[in-house]
């Protein structure tokens, strides 16, 4: 869920160079690094470095997606890869679909009224548990069993009504997709 995602450190908290002042030393941005740089350079900072962390992210996260698209949203969602959230829409769009279950997953923790439906977690730590449970604290699932090891998927299934699911060693969940 927006909000409940790890921060990345993408965006700085001090003062930022002006939009006016991101030139590189050679050569011109494109459209779509000026986006991407735009608010995210600190002042006295050579804005081609913080462009190359965004491609930096943003090769990363092909490579992963290439051999599995989920692990590449899974690195997503666990703040695994800085940088990919804000870098994507601007400077790899081909990975959109990538982002787009990401957001539409849990990372481990607590969150506050979740979208119902079926999530996966691809490849839990041996002990992954999880509760979905009711504006009065009542669990209204739980899961799942004991024998959950690592190298499997564990599966939630979060029910309308939830107010809270709670996972832990569980690494991220995925929303399953329709048909599933």
């Amino acid at each position: 869920m927006p909000g409940d995602e790890p921060s990345q450190g993408t965006k700085p908290t001090g003062p930022v160079l002006p939009d006016s002042a991101l030139t590189p030393a050679t050569g011109t941005f494109t459209d779509n690094e000026k986006k991407y740089l735009s608010g995210r350079v600190p002042q006295q900072s050579d804005p081609a470095a913080v462009l190359q962390a965004g491609h930096d992210a943003c090769q990363h996260l092909e490579l992963i997606a290439k051999r599995d698209k989920q692990a590449a949203s899974v690195a997503i969602i666990t703040g695994e890869i800085a940088n990919t959230r804000d870098a994507i829409p601007h400077l790899c769009p081909d990975l959109k679909p990538v982002l787009t279950a990401a957001e539409e997953g849990l990372s481990d923790g607590t969150h506050k009224s979740p979208a119902p439906g079926t999530y996966n977690a691809v490849d839990p730590a041996p002990g992954c548990t999880w509760q979905a449970k009711g504006k009065d604290g009542a669990v209204l699932a739980t899961g799942p069993t004991p024998t959950a090891q690592s190298g499997t998927t564990a599966t939630a299934k979060i029910p309308n009504g939830t107010a809270e699911f709670v996972s832990e060693s569980c690494n991220a969940w995925l929303r399953a997709q329709s048909g599933n």
